[in-house]
């Protein structure tokens, strides 16, 4: 979803592109590690692209062995 030229995802999309549940997307959602808007009052939850591919990038840094010399 494109809101004001910027791209959002779903709760749901954005647990799939992370490989991880929406109650954790929530977490990261209420920890600033992701930003979301709500579309309508009472509607549904929209996690920002940007942020989901940074949050990402820095999940697989993390996540691979240093290499040594």
């Amino acid at each position: 979803m494109i809101i004001e030229g910027k791209t959002w995802y779903s709760v749901g999309d954005a647990a799939r592109y992370l490989r991880t549940t929406a109650t954790k997307i929530r977490g990261f959602m209420g920890d600033g590690s992701l930003g979301y808007t709500q579309v309508r009052k009472n509607g549904d939850f929209y996690v920002s692209a940007e942020d989901l591919v940074n949050l990402k990038q820095a999940r697989d840094s993390a996540a691979k062995p240093a290499r040594s010399a």
